[in-house]
């Protein structure tokens, strides 16, 4: 987050800038990036929401008894939450992106990196709790 004072507002996008197609294809290029941390967290959130389902079949098919506890419930909800709010900001961030690039006044989204990075943050640390408070 410190880092981030340091970037500024940015420079003002040129003239020459608006028309050269490598401004466009990096601005879709990050919208791919966030696309793709989406796919993966709603990823991760259904193995995390299946867990317990996957453990079940593992006791059936080895006949045993295995210790499944509620662990992570509802943590596969979030990330799932997560990962669909990820692509709606993608989404938003490349439209306006675009938008302000064509008007040639393209600054960086401080606000939108900082409050982000400070939900992830806050989820992992909760599913770090969870992880500690389920540990024998």
């Amino acid at each position: 987050m410190s880092d981030l004072k340091h970037i500024g507002r940015g420079e003002a996008v040129s003239a020459k800038e608006i028309i050269d197609p490598r401004i466009y294809m990096a601005a879709e290029r990050t919208f791919l990036a966030w696309v793709r941390t989406g796919i993966g967290l709603i990823a991760f959130g259904f193995v995390i929401e299946k867990f317990d389902f996957f453990l079940q079949q593992l006791s059936v098919m080895l006949h045993s008894s295995l210790k499944i506890g509620r662990g992570f419930s509802g943590m596969g909800i979030v990330f799932i939450i997560l990962g669909v709010t990820n692509l709606v900001i993608g989404g938003i961030n490349f439209i306006r992106t675009v938008k302000k690039v064509d008007q040639g006044e393209y600054r960086i989204h401080k606000v939108l990196y900082s409050v982000y990075g400070i939900i992830l943050l806050s989820v992992t640390a909760v599913l770090a709790y969870m992880i500690i408070r389920v540990s024998p």
